[in-house]
């Protein structure tokens, strides 16, 4: 798995760049909208084909999910510009849309807008996401569950990559005696040892463990 080994080759802490999309490749959303895909010509389709408006809600999930995975691992979690609000585009020069802004940004590019500004408030106040221990925990199909442990402070990330709701049970590995659920409505229950969530379709959490 590619994000193994570069926690194997950078370390937990490590200054390396992770990005969802920048001026040298399409616009993740364009593709999670399967308006392309990673293995065309970018720059080609940015000229006779480029990507239509984002036609599926779901689409700013996937975007959102993939943010908040990247604002939750080792390294710089870097936004490029218009990302926060759901930018689409090709290859270069398609990727350098201008910026929108007020009411050219609609109401789901709002509230991508909203769950990146949680994101960045979160990374700045648990030291645990950036540099803390990674503990994959639950990964079975679109589901991934992992902790991240910095001293007496443990996060845990819950991801749903499904257009279906998920329930999932799991043995935590360390103990916790209670979940504190952080900028999020995930219901969830917690009896012994183990933990119970229950994920919307294209959905993530973060929970605070005690």
């Amino acid at each position: 798995m590619e994000f193994q080994n570069n926690l194997k080759n950078y370390q937990p802490i490590n200054l390396m760049g992770t990005m969802t999309s920048s001026h040298d490749q399409v616009r993740f959303i364009s593709v999670a909208d399967e308006q392309m895909t990673f293995s065309e010509n970018g720059t080609e389709r940015a000229f006779f084909d480029p990507p239509e408006i984002i036609e599926h809600v779901s689409s700013y999930q996937k975007l959102a999910n993939f943010i908040a995975f990247n604002f939750s691992i080792p390294g710089i979690p870097v936004v490029y510009y218009g990302e926060e609000i759901g930018i689409s585009g090709a290859g270069d020069p398609d990727n350098r849309r201008p910026m929108q802004f007020g009411e050219n940004v609609n109401i789901v590019g709002k509230m991508l807008k909203d769950k990146v500004s949680s994101l960045v408030h979160l990374r700045k106040e648990y030291s645990a996401l950036s540099i803390g221990d990674f503990h994959s925990i639950y990964s079975t199909g679109p589901v991934w569950i992992y902790l991240k442990i910095y001293f007496d402070e443990i996060i845990m990330i819950a991801i749903n990559q499904s257009d279906k709701r998920k329930s999932v049970s799991f043995k935590n590995p360390i103990q916790i005696l209670k979940w504190k659920r952080l900028e999020n409505d995930i219901p969830f229950s917690l009896s012994g040892n183990n933990t119970m969530l229950h994920l919307q379709p294209y959905s993530y959490g973060y929970f605070l463990g005690k």
